[in-house]
C-alpha cells in the first residue's frame, strides 16, 4: 500500500481496501485509505472516516498518525489540494491536543510538521515546533524555506496569510510571562520575519546570550531606532514641502495595511519628494501611517469595480490578490485622471527611493510615455497609463474561451503546472509589445537606469550581507550599497568596478527583512544605528557614474565559477542583436558536433520530494577537432536538460535547466564528465524523464529532435 501511495496510484490502493470487511480494516489500513481518498480529492469520504481513525489512538499510534498526516498535508498542498491539505493538518492538530508527542519526534519529522501546521493548518503548534528545532541546534537554513512558504492569503485561514496567523500566535507568546525559552525563541524569529520588531523586541528581551532570541533582541532594537528616526525625518519634510504643487510629480503607492516596512517606504519617499508629494492609496489602516497624503482606494474604484466581472483568474496567486494586481492600475489611472496628474512614479510598498520622482522621470530615455516595470513604474505621460487601462479591458473583454489561451501564451511558465501564470507584469509586457514606442523596456537600459529590479539579484553588481540575522531569514546576499550625500550607489562587479548611481532599491518578499539596512543609509547617524555591510559602507566619489539614459552594451554580469568566461547576456534584447547574429553564424559553421552523450544518475533513479537530483553527463568527442565552450569571452556552450512528466498522453515539459561546461569545452579524442544537480525539489511525486544535450544559449540545441537525445527516467517519491 505504501508503494502505491509513493508511486501515485491511490485508486489501486482503494481497490484493495474497499472489499475488506470492517473488522479487517485496522487503524494502519484506515490511515492509508484516508490518504488515498485525499489524493483523489474525495474529501467527504475521508471526513466520514476521521472520527473512526482518530478516536482511541494510543500515544504511539498518535505519533505515527501525526507524522503521516503532516506528510500528506504537504503533498496535497504541493498539488494545490488546499482543502485536503487543511483536513490532514487539522487531523494532526487534533491528535497533538491529546498527546504530548512532539518532544520525541525526529528533527526531520518536526520540519515536516512545521510546514504542514503553519501553511495548511492553523499554526497552533508551529511556534513550539520552531522553538524545539532551534533549541536542538538544527541548521537555521531551514528557516529560509519555512518563511518563504508563509505568503499568500489562504481560504482556511479566512483569507489571511500564514505568516500573519503565525505572528498573532507569536504575539500571544510575548504576552505569556512564563513562556518556555524554546517557545520564546520560536516566537522571536517569527515576529522578526513578520517585520513586527516592537513585539520581537518584547519577547526576546532578557533572553540568554548566544541564542537566536538574544540576536533578535539586539537587531530589533536597532531597527526600531531606524524606524523612529525615519518617521521623524519624514514628518519634518512635510513642513518644508507645504508649498509643493502639481507641477512636481508625486510618488504613488497602492497598499492596504499599516506595516512597519510600508512606513519605511513612505518615509523614504517623503524624505526625497516632500511629504505632500507622496500619495498613499489604501484603506483605513493605511491612513494610520501618518506620512504623506492618504487617499482611499474606494474613492477611485469605479473602473476597477467595472473590470472585476470580466476578470479571468490565471495565476499561481490567490484569486483576490490576482484580481487586485490588475485593479490597482485602474485605481492609479483614475486617481491621476481625476486629480490632473500628468506625471508620477508608482512604486511598490517594499521599495525605498533615494531620489525624487522628478529625478527618476528625468533619467528615463526620451520618447516613452512609461516603462514596463510594475514595481517601479515611471509615468511621463498619463495618456500612456490610460492606454494601459484600455489594454487591460480589451484583453478581458473577450469571451472566456479566448482569454484563457491568450493569457496562457503570454504568462510565465511554472514548473510542474500545465498552465502559465499571468499577472499584471505580463500585461505590462503585452502592452509594451503591442504599442511600439509608447512603453520603455526597462530591462534594455544598462543597469536598468538606476531602478532596482530586486535587491537579491546581483545584476552584475557587488553583493554582500548586511548582518547576522538577515541571511537566516533571506538565504541570499544582496546588492552592497555605497553612499554619498544620501545618494545610493552600487559598484559594478569585476573590471574597473565603477560606482553606478541608483534611484531605488526593491526588497521583495522575504527581502523586506533588510529594508532597515538600506533605510539607515539615509540617516546621518546611520553607521552607528544599525549593523553595517561587512564593515562601514564606503562613500562613493562625487563623480560616480549616473545610469546612462540610452541603451548601450550591457556590462559583463557575474562570472561563472572556475572560469574566465562571463555569462552570455540575454540575446533576446535588441542591443545584443549583433552578438546574436555572430553567434548564430558561428554555430552554423560548427554544424553537427558528432559527440556521444550519456546521461547517468549516480545516486539512482529515485529522489525524495523536496530534494534535487544528482546527475552526470558523459560527453565523448571522438573527432579530430575540439569544441570550445566560449565565444568572444562569453560562456556560450552549455549542457542542457529537459525534464518532463511522464504521462499517458506523452511527456509534459516541466523544466529546462542548464549546467555550465567545464573550462576548455570538449577537446578532441577525450571524454568530459559534467556533474551537478537538477532542480527537482519542487516537483510533485511521480515518474519523470530527463533528456540531455549540448546547447548554445539563445541559439539552438544541436540535437533538435528530443526523441533522439539520450534520456533516462526517474521517480519523485515521498520520504519515509
Amino acid at each position: 500500500m505504501d508503494n502505491l501511495i509513493r508511486q501515485g496510484r491511490p485508486a489501486e490502493l482503494l481497490a484493495i481496501v474497499e472489499p475488506l470487511p470492517n473488522e479487517a480494516r485496522t487503524r494502519p489500513i484506515r490511515l492509508r485509505q484516508v490518504i488515498a481518498l485525499l489524493l483523489l480529492a474525495r474529501l467527504p469520504e475521508a471526513e466520514a472516516l476521521r472520527e473512526h481513525l482518530l478516536s482511541g489512538a494510543t500515544t504511539d499510534e498518535a505519533q505515527r498518525l501525526v507524522i503521516e498526516f503532516w506528510r500528506i498535508a504537504r503533498r496535497c498542498a504541493g498539488a494545490d489540494q488546499v482543502a485536503e491539505a487543511a483536513f490532514a493538518a487539522g487531523c494532526a492538530a487534533t491528535l497533538l491536543h491529546g498527546h504530548d508527542v512532539l518532544p520525541s519526534m525526529s528533527d526531520r519529522h518536526l520540519l515536516d510538521g512545521l510546514l504542514a501546521d503553519a501553511v495548511s493548518g492553523k499554526g497552533e503548534f508551529a511556534v513550539s515546533i520552531l522553538g524545539m528545532l532551534l533549541d536542538r541546534g538544527v541548521d537555521r537554513s531551514f528557516f529560509i524555506k519555512f518563511v518563504g512558504s508563509l505568503g499568500g492569503s489562504r481560504p482556511h485561514l479566512d483569507g489571511k496569510r500564514p505568516l500573519d496567523v503565525m505572528a498573532d500566535r507569536a504575539r500571544a507568546v510575548a504576552a505569556e510571562p512564563d513562556a518556555p525559552s524554546a517557545r520564546k525563541e520560536g516566537a522571536a524569529l517569527i515576529l522578526y520575519a513578520a517585520q513586527d520588531f516592537q513585539n520581537a523586541l518584547k519577547v526576546a528581551t532578557g533572553a540568554p546570550p548566544g541564542g537566536i532570541a538574544a540576536k533578535v533582541a539586539e537587531d530589533a532594537q536597532k531597527r526600531v531606532a531606524v524606524s523612529q528616526q525615519m518617521r521623524k525625518r519624514a514628518t519634518a519634510s512635510a513642513r518644508r514641502s507645504s508649498a509643493a504643487t502639481r507641477l512636481n510629480p508625486p510618488f504613488i503607492v497602492v497598499h492596504r495595511g499599516g506595516q512597519d516596512y510600508f512606513a519605511l517606504c513612505a518615509a523614504s519617499l517623503a524624505m526625497q519628494n516632500g511629504a505632500s508629494n507622496v500619495v498613499l492609496l489604501g484603506d483605513a489602516s493605511t491612513a494610520t501611517i501618518g506620512i504623506g497624503r492618504y487617499a482611499a482606494i474606494s474613492d477611485y474604484f469605479d473602473a476597477a469595480a467595472a473590470f472585476a466581472p470580466s476578470y479571468v483568474h490565471h495565476s499561481v496567486s490567490e484569486p483576490v490578490y490576482g484580481l487586485f494586481s490588475f485593479q490597482r492600475w485602474l485605481v492609479v489611472e483614475e486617481y491621476c485622471r481625476k486629480n490632473r496628474i500628468d506625471q508620477c512614479v508608482v512604486i511598490d510598498s517594499d521599495a525605498l527611493a533615494f531620489s525624487s520622482a522628478s529625478e527618476i522621470i528625468a533619467a528615463m530615455p526620451e520618447g516613452y510615455g512609461m516603462n514596463d516595470w510594475t514595481w517601479t513604474t515611471t509615468v511621463r505621460d498619463r495618456l500612456a497609463l490610460s492606454g494601459l487601462a484600455d489594454c487591460m479591458r480589451s484583453v478581458y473583454a473577450r469571451p472566456r474561451e479566448e482569454v484563457v489561451p491568450f493569457v496562457n501564451r503570454l504568462g510565465r511558465y511554472i514548473a510542474g503546472r500545465p498552465d502559465r501564470s499571468f499577472q499584471d507584469m505580463h500585461m505590462f509586457y503585452h502592452y509594451r509589445d503591442s504599442t511600439r514606442g509608447v512603453v520603455l523596456s526597462q530591462y534594455s537600459v544598462p543597469f536598468h537606469g538606476g531602478l532596482d529590479q530586486a535587491s537579491t539579484l546581483s545584476n552584475g553588481l557587488e553583493t554582500g550581507s548586511p548582518g547576522e540575522l538577515a541571511p537566516i531569514v533571506l538565504g541570499k546576499s544582496l546588492k552592497r550599497p555605497y553612499v554619498e550625500n544620501g545618494r545610493l550607489h552600487f559598484r559594478e562587479e569585476g573590471g574597473e568596478g565603477r560606482l553606478i548611481r541608483y534611484h531605488t532599491v526593491h526588497c521583495q518578499g522575504p527581502a523586506k527583512a533588510v529594508l532597515h539596512h538600506y533605510a539607515q543609509l539615509m540617516l546621518s547617524e546611520g553607521k552607528a544605528s544599525l549593523a553595517t555591510w561587512e564593515g562601514a559602507p564606503v562613500a562613493a566619489p562625487k563623480d560616480a557614474t549616473p545610469p546612462p539614459a540610452e541603451a548601450v552594451s550591457t556590462p559583463a554580469p557575474a562570472r561563472l565559477p572556475d572560469s574566465s568566461l562571463i555569462r552570455m547576456p540575454n540575446l533576446r534584447h535588441a542591443e545584443h542583436a549583433a552578438l546574436k547574429e555572430k553567434l548564430r553564424q558561428h554555430v552554423a559553421r560548427l554544424g553537427p558536433l558528432n559527440v556521444d552523450i550519456k546521461v547517468r544518475l549516480p545516486e539512482g533513479a529515485t529522489v525524495e520530494a523536496g530534494d534535487d537530483l544528482p546527475v552526470e553527463l558523459h560527453v565523448h568527442n571522438p573527432g579530430q577537432r575540439g569544441f570550445e565552450d566560449g565565444f568572444e569571452g562569453f560562456a556560450a556552450l552549455t549542457a542542457g536538460f529537459l525534464i518532463a512528466l511522464d504521462t499517458p498522453a506523452g511527456p509534459e515539459k516541466v523544466a529546462e535547466p542548464r549546467l555550465p561546461v567545464p573550462a576548455g569545452g570538449f577537446p578532441a579524442g577525450t571524454t568530459t564528465v559534467i556533474t551537478g544537480s537538477l532542480p527537482t525539489a519542487k516537483l510533485q511525486p511521480g515518474r519523470y524523464v530527463v533528456s540531455a544535450g549540448l546547447v548554445f544559449e539563445y541559439i539552438r540545441w544541436f540535437e533538435r529532435d528530443v526523441a533522439k537525445r539520450p534520456t533516462v527516467a526517474f521517480n519523485v517519491v515521498t520520504g519515509d
